[in-house]
C-alpha cells in the first residue's frame, strides 16, 4: 500500500511540474527551444562578462560566434553542391504494402558530405499527419553520383509525397539545417485497400442479372435470330449445314448477344472533421468498401458508373476501367455538400439522359455512412429506390427499411469490417431471392 501511495504522489508531482501555466506565452518563447537560440544567449552572456567582469569573456564570445558561423555556413555550402532525384520502383501500390524508393544523390564538391537526411513527406502512422518518415544517409562521396534504395510503406491511400520532399543536412553540429527540394519526376499513387469478393448476387431479381439479358443484336450467345453468309473468323459450330447444302455456300446461324449490365455505385459520406478521428476512419472504410465493390462488379463484366462528389466516372469492365476507378478513389476527398436532395437531383437528371439515349435504367448501390444515410432519408422525397450499404462506427441497428430506400447491408467498425463484408456478400449470393430495385 505504501508503494502505491508513493507512486500516486510521484505521478501527481510529475503532472504538476509538466503543467503549462502560461500557454499564451509559448508563441513568444518558442525560439528558445532551438539549439541556435541557446548559443546566442551564451554569446550575449559572454559579451556582458567581458564588459563588466573580465576581458576573457570576449574570447569566449568569439569562440561561440565561430561555432555558430561554422554550424550555419558548413551545411549551407555543402548543400549547394548536392542534388537529389527520387524515383519509385512502381507508380502505384496499395496502402499498407511496401514499395521501393530509389534516391540518386550527386555531389559536385571535391570533399564528401555527411549527415544527409531525407524527408519523403510520407506520414509514419495512419493517425498522424505531422510526423513524416525520415531517412538518414551516412555519407555521399566526393565527385560521385550515389544511388540509395530502401523500402517505404505508405500507411494510407493518396498521392505521395503529400508535401515537398527535402534533402537536408545539419552536419557538423546540428544547430541549423540547410535543405534542398528533391526532384520527383513522377509521384506515387497509393490505392485504398480492397477485399476480393468471388460471387455475384442477383441484384435485379432474375438469373440473367449477373451476366446481362439477351437482346436481339448479332452475337454469339442466346437463341438463333437469323442466318447469314459465312465470314472469315466465324466458328464452324455455328454453320447451318442444311442451308449451306441448299445454297452451295457456307451459311451460319446468327445468335443473340448479351446486353452489358450497368450499375451506378455512389459514395455518399459527409466531410470528415479534422478534429474527429472517428469520422476520418469511417470515411476511409467507406472508400475501401467502395473500392471492393467496384472491383467486384468490373471483374464480373458489369459496366460501372462511379459517382464521387456528384461527378460520375464511367468505367468499362477492363483492367483500364479498374485502374481508372481506383485512381479516382486514391485521391478522393469528400466535400461538404448536401448528400440528399442535390445528389438525388443529379442522379435523376442522369437517369433522364440515359432514357433519352435509349439506355436501360441502371441499378444503384450507395455506400454511405450513417449520417449521410439519415440526411438523405430526411431531405429527399419521391426518389427511386436504391440498395444502401451502411458503414457505421458502432453496432446500433436502425432497421432494414428506409423511407424510400432499403438498407442492403450494414457493417460496423467495432468488429472486422472485411469479415463482415464477406459474410454479408456470401449471404446475399446464396439467398433464394433477390432484393427488387425499382
Amino acid at each position: 500500500m505504501s508503494l502505491n501511495k508513493k507512486q500516486i504522489n510521484s505521478d501527481s508531482v510529475s503532472k504538476t511540474l509538466q503543467y503549462d501555466l502560461c500557454p499564451w506565452a509559448n508563441s513568444y518563447i518558442s525560439w528558445l527551444q532551438t539549439p541556435l537560440s541557446g548559443l546566442f544567449v551564451a554569446c550575449a552572456a559572454s559579451v556582458l562578462l567581458g564588459i563588466y567582469v573580465a576581458p576573457q569573456g570576449f574570447a569566449v564570445a568569439a569562440i561561440v560566434v565561430g561555432f555558430i558561423l561554422m554550424g550555419i555556413l558548413w551545411p549551407a555550402i555543402a548543400m549547394r553542391g548536392i542534388a537529389g532525384e527520387l524515383h519509385w520502383q512502381q507508380r502505384k501500390c496499395i496502402e499498407g504494402e511496401s514499395t521501393e524508393a530509389i534516391l540518386e544523390v550527386s555531389n559536385r564538391w571535391p570533399w564528401p558530405v555527411w549527415g544527409l537526411t531525407i524527408d519523403l513527406g510520407i506520414p509514419t502512422d495512419h493517425d498522424d499527419n505531422t510526423t513524416c518518415e525520415t531517412v538518414s544517409l551516412a555519407c555521399v562521396k566526393a565527385m560521385t553520383k550515389t544511388k540509395f534504395v530502401w523500402s517505404v510503406t505508405p500507411p494510407r491511400r493518396g498521392e505521395y509525397p503529400q508535401q515537398p520532399a527535402t534533402l537536408a543536412t545539419g552536419f557538423p553540429f546540428g544547430i541549423w539545417n540547410a535543405s534542398k527540394l528533391l526532384a520527383i519526376p513522377k509521384s506515387l499513387l497509393v490505392w485504398p485497400r480492397s477485399v476480393e469478393l468471388h460471387d455475384m448476387p442477383s441484384l435485379a431479381g432474375d438469373d440473367r442479372s449477373i451476366a446481362g439479358a439477351w437482346i436481339d443484336r448479332a452475337g454469339y450467345e442466346g437463341d438463333v435470330i437469323g442466318a447469314r453468309a459465312y465470314r472469315d473468323g466465324d466458328s464452324l459450330r455455328f454453320v447451318h449445314w442444311a442451308q449451306s447444302a441448299a445454297r452451295d455456300s457456307l451459311v451460319v446461324c446468327e445468335r443473340q448477344s448479351v446486353a452489358k449490365q450497368v450499375i451506378r455505385l455512389r459514395l455518399a459520406c459527409t466531410q470528415a472533421k479534422t478534429n474527429c478521428e472517428r469520422d476520418r476512419e469511417t470515411q476511409e472504410w467507406l472508400i475501401r468498401v467502395t473500392a471492393s465493390l467496384a472491383r467486384t462488379f468490373l471483374s464480373h463484366h458489369w459496366s460501372l458508373n462511379c459517382v464521387l462528389n456528384q461527378q460520375a466516372l464511367f468505367a468499362e469492365p477492363t483492367q483500364h476501367g479498374i485502374d481508372r476507378v481506383m485512381d479516382a478513389l486514391a485521391v478522393y476527398e469528400s466535400r461538404d455538400v448536401n448528400v440528399g436532395e442535390r445528389s438525388w437531383r443529379f442522379l435523376e437528371c442522369a437517369s433522364r439522359r440515359e432514357t433519352t439515349t435509349g439506355r436501360n435504367r441502371e441499378l444503384e448501390v450507395v455506400v454511405a455512412s450513417r449520417a449521410a444515410w439519415q440526411e438523405s432519408m430526411e431531405s429527399s422525397t419521391g426518389r427511386t429506390a436504391a440498395l444502401w450499404l451502411i458503414v457505421d462506427s458502432d453496432r446500433e441497428d436502425f432497421g432494414t427499411e428506409g423511407l424510400d430506400g432499403s438498407v442492403w447491408m450494414q457493417l460496423d467498425m467495432v468488429g472486422n469490417v472485411w469479415s463482415q463484408l464477406k459474410q454479408e456478400w456470401e449471404r446475399l449470393c446464396h439467398d433464394s431471392y433477390a432484393t427488387p430495385v425499382g
